[in-house]
């Protein structure tokens, strides 16, 4: 039987959102988790992923915002 492969990137999952698409998912432990931008393995992907397995998940996600900026 054949081992598989180890995970470049632990704590990633791909998950689909509810029109399909594949978006990629950091989850880790005592890290906030946040969505990683890019296509699986590309620059801009590897950077996110750094950033967030710092702990810095918040440069990753588009979606951040300012407390107090609505209203």
């Amino acid at each position: 039987m054949k081992r598989r492969a180890q995970n470049p990137f632990p704590g990633v999952t791909c998950v689909y959102d509810r029109h399909g698409k594949a978006r990629w998912r950091f989850r880790m432990k005592g890290k906030a988790s946040a969505y990683i931008p890019g296509e699986y393995g590309s620059e801009e992907f590897r950077a996110a992923y750094m950033l967030a397995a710092k702990g810095d998940p918040a440069e990753t996600s588009g979606r951040h915002h300012d407390h107090g900026t609505f209203g």
